[in-house]
């Protein structure tokens, strides 16, 4: 009886050393569900700082999505036919508000025409960027806070080549004093397009803010809406001199070409297959109000 008493107890303290790291976890995954914070996006924000051989930096932003991987601007990884020779990310945690160094990256894609370039963890860092196993820290920021953008419907595509500027309400982070990200809220933007010869119409593909952004600092700056719903990116692509804000449907489009080359949990091929065909539908729907 005291032999098996002993066992018990010791498959007790066994059992509970394994789960106290997870618990911590699961209670954190539980209460971001239940509240759903206005700006939770935050914590999915990193800054992107890349170094290169000829002793430039860049520094800007990107978004963590699952797997590890990060979506930002190419602008930010790709300086003159030139990759980084390191490229770090810092973010912020709940549970501690200044930015830090968590994870070294490495570019695995770039798409210059729209303006975005996808990133690969490589390494976990400690907060001085030093490369160092993953923690449970590292693990609690990648399963919690990694985004789907295929989670959300498709944006109208096809629209007249004319828009106004409009008060979309859009949130995006800045670096405060304290090297944390504080939420800023666009006053007012207007949807801009590109004429596709195959589809002979009007493409919405991005955001043009009436305030410029600063181009040296803000390029990968994610844009959110009121419900969380990550809705462009701010990056330089072909169809625009100076940058603009992506759309969420650029970005879909973007991830959806790398089907072929990439195996990621992160969008499947039943994501990008609803993906063309709500554009599919939304082509067919513009064409009907055209011919009536």
């Amino acid at each position: 009886m005291r032999f098996f008493c002993l066992v018990w107890i010791a498959f007790v303290v066994l059992f509970a050393s394994e789960n106290i790291e997870q618990s911590d976890l699961y209670k954190k995954k539980d209460n971001l569900q239940k509240e759903q914070a206005p700006t939770s996006w935050i914590h999915s924000v990193g800054m992107i700082v890349s170094y290169f051989d000829n002793g430039n930096m860049t520094q800007g932003y990107g978004v963590l999505l699952k797997e590890g991987y990060f979506i930002t601007a190419s602008n930010l990884v790709y300086n003159h036919q030139e990759y980084p020779k390191d490229i770090y990310v810092k973010m912020q945690d709940d549970s501690a508000k200044p930015l830090i160094c968590v994870a070294k990256l490495q570019v695995k894609a770039i798409d210059e025409q729209k303006g975005l370039a996808l990133l690969k963890t490589v390494a976990y860092t400690d907060d001085y960027c030093k490369e160092r196993g993953q923690s449970f820290y590292h693990k609690r920021i990648y399963e919690l806070y990694s985004l789907n953008p295929f989670l959300y419907p498709v944006n109208t595509f096809f629209i007249d080549s004319v828009q106004n500027f409009e008060d979309f309400g859009f949130l995006y982070p800045n670096i405060g004093k304290q090297y944390t990200f504080s939420v800023n809220k666009i006053i007012k933007a207007r949807k801009i397009t590109y004429f596709d010869k195959n589809f002979k119409q009007n493409i919405f593909y991005a955001y043009l803010p009436e305030n410029n952004l600063d181009q040296q600092r803000e390029l990968g700056k994610p844009f959110f809406d009121a419900k969380n719903v990550l809705v462009g990116l701010y990056a330089v692509t072909s169809y625009e001199k100076e940058a603009v804000i992506v759309n969420s449907n650029f970005i879909k489009s973007f991830l959806c070409s790398l089907q072929a080359d990439f195996e990621l949990s992160t969008w499947n091929k039943e994501d990008c297959r609803n993906f063309q065909q709500n554009l599919l539908k939304n082509m067919e729907s513009i064409t009907k109000q055209k011919t009536k």
